[in-house]
Order: structure tokens, then sequence, then C-alpha cells
């Protein structure tokens, strides 16, 4: 089974999705550095990663996702903070594909975990919205 505990990716993308700050675990993972446009080195859906920016800073809103690539589950993170995103990522799990039972295995325990974060998503949802109809944000 192959469930990753890694040290979360956190960076701050400017306007044109560059890199101003970013921690040591971007630089190792992706091989990008300060100045570089994450969008060219994203294990994520670059269109899916980019609209949900383009909502952080239309609306002002936290955005959290979870989102599946290269072999890899990650749970996204983005957080409009003036003119740039605060965005960090962490690895939820990742696909054993060495043998059919660690894939069986893997793919068993990506779904349970899918299944919380779509609850725990949920759920962060409907306390945004009651906030929102009660007026406390």
């Amino acid at each position: 089974m192959a469930v990753a505990v890694t040290e979360p990716v956190v960076f701050v993308l400017d306007e044109d999705y560059r890199a101003v700050e970013m921690s040591p675990a971007l630089q190792a993972g992706c091989g990008l550095a300060a100045g570089d446009c994450v969008l060219e080195g994203l294990p994520i859906s670059r269109f899916t990663f980019v609209r949900a920016c383009e909502h952080a800073r239309e609306t002002g809103e936290t955005v959290d996702l979870v989102e599946y690539g290269g072999g890899r589950l990650l749970q996204v993170g983005i957080v409009p903070q003036d003119d740039n995103l605060h965005v960090s990522w962490e690895t939820l799990g990742i696909l054993d594909t060495l043998t059919m039972d660690g894939l069986r295995t893997s793919l068993r325990s990506i779904l349970e975990i899918l299944a919380r974060a779509e609850d725990a998503l949920g759920r962060e949802r409907v306390r945004r919205s009651l906030r929102l109809v009660g007026g406390d944000g």
C-alpha cells in the first residue's frame, strides 16, 4: 500500500502564475525556482488549477479541491492575499503500480480518501454558506 505522508508544498503566485515564494518541497519536487511560471510543472490539471485560481482572485474566497495527477492524489488549497495567491498542496495518496495487488490496495485506499475529502469539502461549503446567510463573514 502506498500512502504518502510528506511535507506540504507551499508557494505564493503573482497574477502571471509566477512563483514569488516557494517551499523547498516545491523546488525539489517540480524543479521550479522563484520567478518560474508554475503552470509548466504542475502535477495536476492546468485547466482546473487556473479556473480555481481565477475563482479565488475574483471572489476573494479560499478554494479547496482534491485533484489526481501524476499517480498522486493531492489536496490543493488556494488562498487569495493582497495581489497574490498562497497555494498549498499535500499528497493524500499514491497509486502503487508495481503489482496488481498493490494497485488494488492503493486504489481502495485512494477511493476511501476521496470519499472523506468529498465529505469534508461538502461540510466546509455548508459552513461558508451558513456564515454568509448568518452574516458572520
